[in-house]
């Protein structure tokens, strides 16, 4: 007892003197919290409160206006370069034809569309739409189209959420789609095949109501996706990741039902697992399951 005090009065001794360096503990990280689903605001994902147009904007419906002006359907074609349009209720669809395009704070309902943000060219075009809020009648599809960004944007009740090829980011925003059959195949972002695509999908809700395909879903051959940080629920798979060269890291998927009866009424639940495809060639880390906090491997098993 009286070596082992002594010894430990040299240590502190020769610490202080500097003739020892002292090995730092590195800090550990805090275990994700769990069970966010109910609560997703106080995790800090999110929800209709953050996303779609904010407060203080005063949105005029687009048949009253002169510039720009939608036509007698309530359609809104865009084809000015660097146009931007804002603060807007429109009941129809917007048609990009032109580069540059800024959208914001803009809600687009009661229209019958079946791609309510397109843009129509695979390069020469693009916009960038914030704070825009996607209210499908249950079929069609929100968003569709090449070079484009959408942040803090909210889409509901479309057959398809997302149709994109490449030069894309979707970010901060809330996708929760719902097929209108289950022959629809439905998907929360399908990508289609596209080499060096540079899709990016960072921070958001995807929230598939089943009967749906996936919440994110890419043909073969759709390779540089970067997917983090999302929450992903519903599905047959929740992400198909098409065997690629994606990165997939911090994400949280909602807990599978444990049995067939308990997924087919919770229809947040994947029907089959959580992912597909993702072994092998994925960049894959530190994604979980939330209920439970499981780590989630990149072959779909939890551990």
């Amino acid at each position: 007892m009286r070596k082992r005090l002594w010894a430990a009065l040299l240590a502190g001794l020769l610490t202080l003197t500097g003739l020892v360096a002292v090995t730092a503990i590195p800090a550990q990280a805090d275990p994700p919290p769990s069970n966010c689903y109910p609560v997703l605001t106080t995790c800090g994902y999110p929800t209709s409160a953050t996303t779609g147009p904010r407060s203080g904007h005063t949105l005029t419906l687009c048949t009253t206006l002169t510039t720009p002006a939608c036509d007698s359907s309530g359609n809104l074609t865009i084809s000015t370069n660097n146009a931007t349009v804002s603060d807007m209720e429109i009941h129809g669809c917007i048609n990009v034809q032109a580069s540059g395009v800024t959208l914001s704070d803009i809600l687009i309902t009661d229209a019958d569309c079946y791609y309510y943000i397109q843009d129509t060219d695979n390069s020469s075009y693009g916009f960038s739409a914030s704070y825009v809020r996607i209210d499908c009648s249950g079929l069609g599809v929100g968003l569709s189209g090449w070079n484009f960004t959408f942040d803090h944007g909210w889409i509901g009740r479309c057959a398809d959420g997302a149709s994109i090829v490449n030069d894309v980011t979707i970010s901060n925003s809330v996708i929760a789609a719902w097929e209108s059959s289950e022959e629809a195949h439905g998907d929360l972002i399908q990508g289609w095949a596209y080499e060096d695509a540079n899709v990016t999908i960072d921070h958001n809700l995807l929230a598939a109501y089943n009967p749906m395909t996936s919440a994110l879903s890419a043909a073969n051959g759709a390779t540089g996706y970067t997917v983090t940080d999302n929450f992903f629920g519903g599905g047959a798979y929740s992400l198909y990741c098409a065997h690629n060269d994606w990165v997939v890291t911090g994400n949280r998927f909602y807990e599978k039902g444990e049995d067939a009866a308990t997924r087919d009424t919770d229809h947040r639940s994947p029907a089959y697992g959580y992912t597909t495809d993702c072994e092998d060639t994925v960049t894959w880390s530190g994604n979980f399951t939330d209920r439970t906090g499981s780590t989630l491997n990149d072959d779909g098993t939890t551990s």
